[in-house]
């Protein structure tokens, strides 16, 4: 029996069935998908609300250190590291459902608190490093300066979560922005 056989056999309705069938199976399955990348983006922005009433205690800590270095005490950056799981684990099923100024936009974010994390974390030995070695004329300044530059940046990344979260990412890579 021939396809065209099977269609002068069967109803016209049964065709229409199975076709509205198809779709309706297509359209649930768009969206399920629609609403799993909307909720791994809602994940993402419950990050980076956290992440803005993390930053000033950040802040905080980086600004002690920099008294501190200016009294030429040492304290230690050790603190809570920002939290990067959503981004981490999220970035790359929602990276396609992003735009480029998103993309970049939460790169420069999480790359930035990255760093400072880094920083804070490794202060102390890399601080006795160069202590150690000899190869700064004032360790006590060079460090503050440090310092100052992460306190800078994270009121760039306060910025930068502001505008994502308002959902008009700031383009992170126009010069006159950065």
């Amino acid at each position: 029996m021939s396809i065209e056989d099977l269609i002068r056999v069967q109803p016209p309705w049964t065709l229409a069935a199975v076709f509205l069938g198809f779709m309706l199976g297509e359209g649930s399955r768009y969206i399920r998908e629609r609403l799993r990348v909307f909720r791994l983006k809602r994940t993402i922005q419950k990050e980076l609300e956290s992440i803005q009433r993390q930053i000033p205690q950040k802040k905080e800590i980086v600004s002690q250190i920099i008294g501190n270095l200016g009294k030429r005490v040492l304290l230690p950056g050790l603190s809570v590291p920002i939290i990067s799981l959503g981004y981490d684990e999220l970035i790359k099923a929602v990276y396609e459902h992003l735009s480029p100024l998103q993309r970049n936009c939460l790169h420069v974010i999480y790359e930035r608190l990255r760093v400072a994390d880094n920083t804070l974390a490794n202060f102390k030995d890399d601080f006795l490093a160069m202590i150690k070695a000899g190869v700064l004329a004032d360790p006590w300044k060079a460090f503050a300066d440090q310092f100052q530059d992460i306190n800078a940046s994270y009121d760039v990344v306060e910025d930068l979560i502001a505008s994502y979260l308002s959902n008009r990412p700031i383009d992170v890579f126009m010069p006159s922005r950065m």
